[in-house]
């Protein structure tokens, strides 16, 4: 059973006047003053009603307070237990919350943890378009979309291969020992107590090698055991419990088996990763990458739609920090569109250049063009100084490739393993090129030149080409300009308002503090525009529009 709140009158109190109070020491251009006076935020009564019982339960805090601390929490970057204390000792958050002077904090650090648990992101999400569609009704939000991300690195140390299964191999058997006898396990928990007591492996590089793997074998014969277990798990399925500790080996399991197949020895590791690698037990969402100094983080990626004409953010993906920016474009994309916000431009980075996107772009039946403006990344020059692909020169409608030296090929064939075709150029054509020498192969030169220079031409080169055009373009070179605008935003939400870190663990409640970060900077900025006098009318609360 929740309670919705009602306005409650001020007053005098016994101790003193909250009213003449507030209106004294709360300046009329305080930022919680002027959020106060524009959003209504009892819409979130309507988002949250079915998560809560009418028949069982106390009576809940009112949703509306909790989104208000939820917005002072990530405005001024506290933790939970913070902005419990900064309710109840601070005259600007309790006159935003509506609470007289004498009034402690109205719920505790333990209430917004099970809240978020309870609410879940679906909420937090609604909580989020709420404010792009206040700022849609205002007229703000334009047709031009700027699109970037940004690293948010993961509440939880990034761990060495073997310290992680170690951990993950007494997760599960700590899991299995809850429902089976010590007999059962005594082979296992032996092998691993004697794998703990081992500490050759500081001697040397081999013998910790060996070490990880015979605890690479050990966590083998576990899972193995775990997975027969659970096909025919006899007298524990009959405990009262053992659907919940079921899903516990399930769990970790899973995890025990995914980092054996992510993980390779430790040597060969230092020389090549594995780009899905599970590098935390307590956070497995999270995944790492490299940065261009080679320095390796871990957790994930916030990828951001932003309006270039309001600076409003109108959409957000949260993925594990290896994942490639391209694919998220058209998502983020199609998600604006389908809440009814038009977009026929968008700017992006060369992280989004790929041709999938590009064709995407082009629109369909269902969906009308979005003008792209992606500059193409330079190309990389060959290690031995040869003429690469992009400079053979495609014609799609006649399609040829002309090379270099202008010599003109018409011999292709589809490749249907990667799309696109193989152009063949002429061996006496290439024999006699005065350009031979920077085309062809030292092998293939030295041979003799027993064939022709072969050219693969990509599915999208038509679109990448006239990108290139597009991109020499004084239209390109404003959208580009007005682009920077995002990073700016990027670097508010990592630095003054806590992206930078994780606060929680898992892809789910990264979501939600993507998207409360995303409702404060999107409130801050819808303020500023409306004080600089774009609103000449009074605009709909972001309750009215929710209810509506």
């Amino acid at each position: 059973m929740i309670k919705k709140s009602q306005p409650q009158p001020m007053h005098a109190s016994m101790i003193a006047d909250s009213p003449y109070l507030y209106d004294t020491l709360v300046p009329k251009d305080h930022l919680l003053r002027q959020v106060k006076e524009r959003v209504d935020f009892s819409f979130l009564y309507d988002v949250v009603v079915d998560k809560y019982s009418a028949e069982k339960g106390r009576r809940a805090i009112a949703p509306e307070v909790i989104g208000k601390v939820t917005f002072l929490q990530y405005l001024y970057n506290l933790s939970d237990r913070e902005v419990e204390e900064a309710c109840a000792q601070r005259l600007d958050f309790k006159f935003f919350l509506d609470l007289p002077v004498e009034a402690g904090a109205p719920c505790d650090a333990t209430t917004l943890c099970k809240v978020r648990k309870l609410w879940g992101e679906e909420v937090f999400e609604k909580y989020f378009e709420a404010t792009v569609a206040q700022a849609e009704a205002a007229g703000l939000l334009g047709k031009k979309r700027s699109v970037d991300s940004s690293k948010t690195l993961m509440n939880a140390a990034v761990l060495k291969a073997t310290h992680l299964l170690r951990r993950l191999c007494e997760r599960l058997l700590d899991a299995l020992k809850d429902v089976l006898s010590a007999d059962r396990l005594s082979h296992l928990t032996s092998e691993a107590e004697a794998l703990e007591e081992d500490t050759s492996w500081w001697l040397s590089a081999e013998l910790k090698e060996r070490h990880y793997l015979r605890w690479g074998e050990y966590a083998a014969a576990l899972l193995e055991f775990a997975e027969e277990f659970l096909k025919a798990p006899g007298e524990a399925e009959a405990l009262g419990n053992w659907s919940r500790q079921k899903a516990r080996i399930e769990q970790w399991a899973r995890l025990v088996a995914k980092h054996l197949s992510d993980e390779g020895t430790e040597a060969e590791l230092k020389f090549r990763g594995r780009k899905d690698k599970l590098v935390s037990d307590v956070d497995p969402d999270a995944r790492h990458a490299s940065d261009r100094k080679q320095r390796v983080k871990a957790g994930y990626k916030t990828h951001v739609s932003m309006d270039q004409d309001s600076e409003i953010i109108t959409g957000l993906q949260v993925t594990p920090m290896n994942a490639e920016d391209g694919p998220q474009l058209l998502p983020l994309l199609q998600d604006e569109q389908e809440r009814g916000l038009d977009i026929e431009e968008v700017a992006a980075d060369t992280a989004y250049s790929d041709g999938p996107i590009r064709a995407g772009l082009q629109g369909d039946v269902a969906t009308p063009a979005i003008i792209a403006h992606i500059p193409e990344p330079q190309p990389k020059p060959s290690a031995d100084g040869k003429f690469t692909t992009d400079q053979f020169r495609y014609d799609a409608e006649a399609g040829t490739v002309t090379c270099p030296s202008g010599e003109v090929c018409t011999n292709r064939k589809e490749n249907r393993s990667k799309g696109g075709f193989n152009f063949y150029f002429a061996k006496a054509t290439c024999a006699m090129c005065p350009l031979r020498e920077k085309c062809l192969s030292k092998g293939e030169l030295a041979a003799g030149v027993r064939r022709g220079r072969s050219v693969y031409i990509n599915a999208y080169r038509q679109l990448h080409d006239a990108a290139k055009v597009h991109q020499e373009t004084e239209e390109h070179k404003q959208a580009m300009h007005k682009r920077l605008a995002i990073e700016h935003k990027a670097a508010e939400m990592l630095h003054r308002h806590g992206l930078r870190h994780a606060r929680y663990r898992g892809l789910q409640k990264m979501l939600i503090q993507a998207y409360l970060t995303a409702v404060v900077v999107n409130l801050k900025r819808l303020v500023k525009l409306m004080k600089q006098g774009k609103e000449e009318v009074r605009q709909p609360t972001v309750g009215e529009l929710c209810l509506a």
